[in-house]
């Protein structure tokens, strides 16, 4: 979360088994009240950029640990600050890219069975 709340950032992991991967990709991509910018997909996952508001947001899901985990970055900040959040942008995609193999031990509900 920003110091003022406008903008928040978040990295998070889910089980893969929990949805179809087409059904994963259209609950991260599509939210009510939103205008789609641009919406990348591919066989490993998606990217998805768009307003609300007077928001932005960029969201992304990438298959990880061998197709087990889904790897997400969730990013909203205010629209006319686009431009000062670019680097954290480009960070954080970049990061979540290196990350396909990180956490893949970590406890999920469903490699804990």
């Amino acid at each position: 979360m920003s110091p003022t709340g406008n903008a928040w950032l978040a990295f998070y992991a889910s089980p893969v088994a929990q949805q179809s991967f087409p059904e994963h990709l259209n609950a991260v991509a599509f939210a009510d009240g939103e205008q789609l910018l641009s919406l990348n997909a591919d066989r490993r996952g998606l990217l998805v950029t768009g307003t609300k508001d007077d928001h932005m947001f960029l969201r992304q899901a990438r298959l990880a640990c061998s197709d087990r985990q889904w790897h997400h970055i969730a990013l909203e900040f205010p629209a006319n600050e686009q431009r000062t959040y670019m680097t954290l942008i480009a960070k954080a995609v970049r990061v979540l890219a290196m990350a396909d193999e990180d956490g893949c031990d970590t406890p999920t509900a469903e490699n804990e069975r």
